[in-house]
């Protein structure tokens, strides 16, 4: 951890969800659909140090508990994504 609180390297990480779908790069983080939520993965910023070097993990496989956001409701579940390279755009059926 740093001095500003940011957890560096892949201690306390899952890997992707297996139930996880669409998965997506987006400004240095994955993304995907899980259920009616999005999981996002750490920043490369996170998984290495100043230098660039890496703390034993990949940001593809740094995907903390709590990075989670909640986006849908069951009758609305998130489908898919899309990013133009500023902003992530969640897709659903109706919203």
């Amino acid at each position: 951890m740093d001095n500003d609180g940011t957890n560096h390297g892949i201690l306390y990480n899952n890997r992707l969800p297996a139930t996880a779908k669409a998965p997506f790069r987006h400004r240095g983080r994955i993304y995907a659909v899980d259920g009616q939520n999005i999981v996002f993965s750490k920043s490369i910023d996170e998984t290495s140090t100043s230098t660039g070097f890496e703390l034993g993990g990949r940001f593809e496989e740094a995907f903390p508990p709590e990075y989670v956001i909640p986006v849908g409701t069951a009758d609305d579940p998130p489908k898919g994504l899309l990013s133009d390279g500023t902003f992530l755009y969640i897709g659903t059926n109706k919203s």
